[in-house]
């Protein structure tokens, strides 16, 4: 089946969700019953379940190898979705610097992500163990913003990939449901082809009666 491109935003939203419920725990209990901080390679971990998310998702939906358009348009769209949340959520926070309201929003936005995105929260977190002052936003450089940017691609771009890792037991049912088709139910009017379920006979078949003679 090929999905469109809505299709495949909610599969990638249930498989994202799935993720983030099974990596907000353990970003909860590191510090607390392992008494371990967040490294890159937890998080690199952390990404990476999207893959296997990707293909589960690929193989309980069905979906077929897209077009070079409609796996861009699967990539971005998730994408887009997030670059703006973060985005909204960072502007807010600096408008806080003028109007405190506004910056309580942006932190929360950002907070956020924490219950719906935790992969990428956790990208976050990294990011701002690089930050020497948090209350100086012009400390906020390149490592920041990287970080942003790469929060919002990962996630549907490495699902994305892992939807296209081939699915063998499909392929296996599907070849054998065509040589089914194709060798072992032969059409009406071939040979050894029973009519009206009737098996043929040595010397005719009994279920076509002769005519009358005239």
């Amino acid at each position: 089946m090929t999905p469109s491109p809505a299709s495949r935003f909610g599969g990638f939203a249930a498989g994202h969700f799935v993720v983030t419920a099974i990596c907000a725990p353990v970003l909860f209990c590191l510090p607390y019953f392992f008494d371990a901080d967040l490294t890159p390679l937890g998080c690199l971990w952390m990404m990476a379940l999207y893959i296997p998310a990707g293909w589960v998702v690929s193989i309980v939906r069905g979906w077929a190898r897209p077009s070079p358009k409609a796996g861009m348009k699967a990539v971005l769209y998730p994408a887009l979705f997030a670059w703006g949340w973060a985005l909204a959520g960072w502007l807010l926070t600096l408008k806080g610097q003028y109007l405190p309201p506004l910056g309580a929003v942006g932190i929360y936005m950002l907070l956020s992500t924490y219950f719906l995105a935790a992969p990428s929260f956790a990208l976050m977190l990294i990011a701002l163990n690089q930050v020497v002052d948090v209350t100086d936003w012009s400390s906020f450089g390149l490592t920041w913003y990287l970080c942003i940017f790469l929060a919002g691609l990962l996630p549907p771009l490495l699902f994305f990939l892992g939807s296209l890792l081939p699915h063998r037991v499909k392929e296996v049912l599907h070849e054998e449901k065509t040589e089914h088709n194709c060798c072992g139910n032969p059409s009406p009017g071939m040979p050894d082809n029973p009519v009206d379920g009737e098996p043929f006979q040595p010397g005719g078949n009994p279920a076509v009666r002769p005519l009358p003679p005239g």
